[in-house]
């Protein structure tokens, strides 16, 4: 019996000895062939589909059987290549490898549509992206008023509104989810953004997903997604600095001059810094901003102050292991500027006056500050198991002790696999809480709590992408390729969002006659939206980029509105649910980068078609037939049979374009955007406010808004541009009562260390 276990142990022994002698091991790193930076998660696999992807040094390891074999590198917009190894029993071998970029087609990778990444031709909804050189170059004040360049999108009053998806609502109760890195940025009670908050000195790009996208980013993300991403320190440090200063003109209608112009010129500055770094293991960025404004609206002066940091720490006791803490604090204080006077000598001042009891300017101060715990481990069998948690207050600190405070916690869990058969998987759940406080909510705490759970996965075959995902919704996707470089997509998705605590309980007296009315009956917003699409890649010599076309159709249900009227409480504005509406539309967009000629060429463009209507005003419109006959129709200026069922306060035709070329040490860049006439308001508010009604019937053309700027390269370090904005110094507006910036000079300054 002895002799039996001890034969079978030295049999076990052997074999074991035997296979450890039949494997050998592959090893290397993997980094970019140009600037020499590791590359994080290349796909390495045999002939065999076996394989494995790299660590954040870029390094790999796989164990194979000896013999030959064949072993493809890829990577999100890198050419992939293939190596022929041979490796001898019990070896180990290293092979390192560069990768060059795909210089066929543009090197964009985004992250939102799918919250991984993948190429841009490779999403199947429309995504747009602004990338950190537009940023920069356009001296934007703050990221809303970079998202105004973008095609489809227009900014009012801060609230972020893509393809007419949303009229005005007091900047209350986005419709879009904007995010920096992931993290939602809405508010706990107003669940709207500040945009200078966003910490965009330190941004990386900006993706714009449009149409509803609830699935994986919940309620909010009924009319699309704005993620701001941010950057990470590289292995060589890099601090950037930023001083501007500016000066307003004075407006083409000289009787708006409300100040002492021999003396006197509204003007702003400002300053931003951002520093990256890493330490070993651990990934430090540091950024600020600061800036002050004498505005050009009488009593609405801006201060604010920001500070932000990001941690990231890879633990050497755990490969695939990173952890760290993000923050933001910021102090702003302004004067919130509501309605005009009058359409001439008052454009400029305040209804109400200025500093008087009845005066609609709002003084504001606040405090905003974020913590941002996370965590992610990748492990062998590719999985990426993700912790993301946040602490977000807002204290708003007004005038006769009126003040507000929201205090909001999040914490989602991600998990997302890849199969080594194109299969992607993206799960996750989470839940949130927020209590709010402030006099105009009847000086009473209101919470609101969310949680909820989502599921989307992806399959490739060959060329063909399907996408489906729920989130107690369900969504569908499906792309195909059918030529190199052009990419069909449709999508079918459903959205939903609930009233924010503003909506349903702020009461606010903006002045002695106006009011805000609460409404705690109000129901949740859902919808849906489709969209067919095509995206061509265009390469011009050593120019790349994408042309994109697409059709969309939107329906909401219930759709919330901030309307002004005359209610029981008294003359002002309420949040209503305005029944069904329809927004359907055509988009077209061209983006691109590279040299033509010796010439370095940036372009941003497109041009949105939309017709948004209200189904309940006019139910003949929910005939498809009629819709559509009226859709074409609308395309010019539409009489007032077509004009009866539109919505209130939505664009029917927006351009947006910004070229930029460097000749030798010199920059130019152009930027345009177009807005046709807002075609219908509340019919009320023309008669109530002094000027609206004529301001209308003498600007009802539109407005085109021209920006120049030109720059000097000192260096690759410093440089030096000069802007103008409004360089025709046109009189416009984007909403009821309130116009937008004379033409104004800015001085801009940037060095890098």
């Amino acid at each position: 019996m002895r002799i039996r276990l001890f034969l079978i142990t030295i049999i076990c022994l052997f074999s074991v000895f035997l296979l450890n002698a039949q494997t050998a091991t592959l090893k290397g790193t993997v980094t970019d062939q140009q600037t020499g930076e590791p590359l994080v998660g290349v796909n390495i696999v045999t002939e065999k589909d076996k394989g494995t992807t790299t660590n954040f040094n870029g390094e790999y390891s796989l164990d194979l059987e000896p013999g030959k074999w064949q072993i493809t590198y890829k990577y999100l917009s890198y050419q992939k290549i293939t190596k022929q190894v041979k490796i001898k029993s019990g070896a180990t071998k290293t092979l390192n490898v560069k990768l060059s970029q795909d210089e066929e087609e543009l090197n964009v990778v985004v992250v939102s549509g799918s919250k991984y990444e993948k190429n841009i031709s490779e999403e199947t909804v429309s995504i747009d992206v602004m990338q950190p050189e537009l940023l920069e170059n356009a001296n934007s004040q703050d990221a809303g008023e970079a998202m105004q360049k973008m095609p489809g999108v227009s900014i009012v009053d801060d609230q972020p509104i893509i393809r007419s998806g949303a009229g005005y609502a007091y900047g209350a109760g986005s419709r879009v989810q904007v995010l920096v890195d992931g993290q939602p940025m809405l508010s706990g009670d107003f669940r709207d953004v500040n945009w200078s908050f966003i910490p965009i000195e330190n941004a990386k790009q900006i993706e714009v997903i449009k149409g509803a996208s609830s699935v994986l980013y919940g309620t909010g993300a009924l009319n699309g997604v704005i993620n701001v991403r941010t950057g990470y320190a590289k292995d060589k440090p890099e601090t950037k600095l930023t001083v501007y200063q500016g000066l307003y003109g004075n407006p083409r209608n000289e009787a708006m001059i409300w100040w002492d112009r021999e003396y006197y010129n509204p003007f702003f500055t400002g300053a931003s810094f951002n520093h990256r770094q890493r330490y070993n293991n651990l990934d430090v960025v540091v950024g600020g901003n600061l800036r002050s404004e004498s505005s050009y609206l009488q009593g609405a002066n801006k201060q604010r102050g920001r500070l932000n940091f990001k941690t990231r720490y890879h633990d050497p006791s755990q490969d695939g292991l990173t952890y760290g803490v993000n923050g933001n604090i910021m102090y702003n204080q302004n004067g919130d500027f509501f309605l005009w006077q009058d359409n001439d000598t008052g454009a400029l001042k305040p209804f109400g006056g200025y500093q008087t009891d009845g005066s609609t300017i709002t003084p504001n101060r606040f405090i905003m500050a974020t913590v941002d715990p996370h965590l992610t481990l990748f492990t062998d069998n590719d999985f990426r198991h993700e912790i993301k948690a946040r602490y977000y207050n807002v204290t708003r600190l007004r005038l006769g002790n009126q003040n507000a405070t929201s205090h909001l916690g999040r914490i989602e869990y991600q998990l997302q696999k890849r199969f080594q058969n194109e299969w992607t998987a993206t799960g996750g759940i989470l839940g949130s809480y927020s209590r709010s406080f402030s006099p105009a909510y009847n000086e009473e705490w209101h919470t609101f709590s969310n949680g909820g759970a989502y599921l989307q996965v992806e399959k490739k075959i060959g060329r063909l992408s399907l996408v489906g995902g729920t989130r107690y919704e369900f969504n569908t996707v499906d792309e195909y390729e059918p030529v190199k470089g052009t990419f069909l997509r449709a999508s079918f998705g459903q959205g939903y969002r609930f009233p924010s605590i503003a909506e349903r309980f702020v009461r606010e007296d903006l002045s002695n006659i106006i009011k805000v009315f609460p409404n705690p009956e109000l129901n949740p917003e859902k919808g849906w939206n489709a969209e067919l699409g095509i995206k061509q890649a265009v390469k011009i010599g050593h120019w790349l980029g994408y042309l994109d076309l697409a059709a969309f159709w939107t329906e909401y249900d219930d759709m919330i509105l901030f309307r002004f009227g005359q209610y029981d409480e008294g003359f002002g504005f309420k949040s209503r649910n305005t029944g069904r509406s329809r927004i359907s539309g055509l988009e077209f967009t061209a983006m691109g980068e590279g040299v033509m000629g010796s010439t370095p060429v940036r372009l941003l463009a497109g041009y949105t078609y939309t017709y948004p209507v209200n189904l309940t005003l006019d139910t003949t419109l929910r005939n498809t037939g009629e819709y559509m006959s009226n859709f074409f129709r609308a395309f010019n200026n539409p009489g007032e049979d077509i004009r009866k069922g539109l919505a209130r306060y939505r664009f029917r035709h927006m351009i947006r374009g910004d070229v930029e070329a460097d000749i030798n040490q010199f920059s130019i860049g152009l930027a345009a955007r177009y807005n046709s006439f807002m075609d219908k308001i509340d019919q009320i508010f023309e008669g109530a406010i002094d000027g609206i009604a004529e301001y209308r019937e003498n600007n009802n053309h539109g407005d085109l808004v021209l920006d120049a700027r030109l720059g000097y390269h000192f260096s690759n370090n410093a440089q030096v541009r000069l802007l103008v904005k409004n360089l025709t110094n046109n009189t416009y507006s984007i909403r009821p009562a309130k116009l937008q910036p004379p033409i104004n000079f800015t001085l801009q300054y940037k060095h890098k260390f």
